[in-house]
């Protein structure tokens, strides 16, 4: 009867222990959202995103504006947020190259109407690389 006991705390304390490691709510982050970037090679523009959540993945669309139309850029967004820790990729529709990407953002949300953070080209040894504020639109 003793072994049953023990046999059954053991089990009730591995369910307990599965439960406690719970992954962090994702922040609400699905809408519009635009601010200022400021970019290692392009100086100053405006980056706007467009996303879409469910659950833990984030998928969209995204471009930056400069002052010099030339060099704008845009494309489709893919990657996560946990709790408030999001990291995407911006993957540009043209041919990707340094200095147009694809970016790998990783940001802080605060609340339901703000992020920050920095972004830098992946895959190239001296890419491009930046940091961004947005809010929601």
């Amino acid at each position: 009867m003793q072994r049953v006991f023990m046999i059954a705390a053991a089990a009730v304390l591995a369910a307990c222990a599965a439960k406690s490691s719970t992954a962090p709510t994702p922040a609400e982050i699905a809408g519009t959202w635009s601010g200022p970037l400021t970019d290692g090679l392009q100086g100053s523009g405006t980056l706007s995103l467009s996303l879409a959540q469910t659950g833990d993945s984030v998928t969209g669309t995204w471009s930056i504006a400069y002052a010099n139309p030339a060099n704008d850029v845009a494309g489709l967004v893919a990657g996560n947020v946990s709790g408030t820790s999001l990291s995407i990729l911006l993957r540009p529709s043209s041919p990707p190259t340094c200095q147009f990407g694809p970016f790998e953002i990783t940001a802080t949300v605060t609340g339901t109407t703000a992020m920050s953070g920095s972004y830098s080209t992946v895959q190239c040894a001296n890419g491009d690389s930046g940091t961004f504020s947005a809010a929601m639109q």
